[in-house]
């Protein structure tokens, strides 16, 4: 082999060495900082969306589910029941300033009832609300949706979902006008819910 052979070798090796180091270097270097990036923006969703003052509406509906049960948490410990409507495109969250850990307001917008319909002024506007859903992260609140509290509005129809850690329950009044509710599944089963696939 001559000289020459022997160096562009050398040199080839040298090169491949260091553009896998590079490579190893970079995506651990990618890799901390998204996870990084993750643990901030998990310790503390609700102050992310200004604690969704004026309301914040997703249209990714499954999105939004997903934000609600999170915001409920600061550094995962419990923080504020959070309150969503369903309304035409998408779900709307409440701002969730005057809420506590046991919890939501329904009027943290104004709203309006209208000829047997519930309305909230979001953007300057009156949308009407399809459903309700709020969040119960007190890990230790009642295993169902409680009497009174969690059938507003249900008078009119309107169905009063319910997530807590292990659960999602549907609140609603039959037709003889008794409070009922039943359990679609675990919390996470959104696709159970009628309005999920608003978009």
């Amino acid at each position: 082999m001559k000289t020459t052979d022997k160096k562009f070798n050398s040199s080839l090796c040298l090169l491949i060495i260091i553009v896998l180091f590079t490579n190893v270097a970079c995506s651990k270097k990618d890799f901390q900082s998204t996870d990084i990036n993750r643990q901030q923006e998990d310790r503390f969703p609700s102050a992310s969306f200004n604690h969704f003052e004026g309301g914040v509406l997703f249209a990714d509906v499954e999105a939004g589910l997903e934000i609600l049960w999170k915001a409920s948490f600061k550094e995962r410990r419990m923080y504020k029941e959070n309150l969503g409507l369903f309304v035409h495109k998408g779900l709307l969250i409440l701002p969730n300033k005057n809420n506590t850990s046991k919890s939501a307001k329904t009027d943290a917008l104004q709203t309006m009832l209208d000829s047997g319909k519930f309305y909230v002024k979001f953007e300057g506007t009156f949308i009407e609300v399809l459903g309700i859903i709020h969040t119960h992260p007190d890990v230790y609140s009642r295993p169902e949706p409680s009497p009174k509290n969690d059938y507003q509005y249900c008078h009119l129809g309107i169905h009063n979902y319910v997530m807590d850690h292990i659960n999602l329950f549907d609140a609603y009044k039959n037709s003889n006008g008794l409070e009922v509710y039943k359990r679609l599944g675990p919390r996470h089963a959104y696709d159970k819910i009628p309005l999920y696939g608003l978009k």
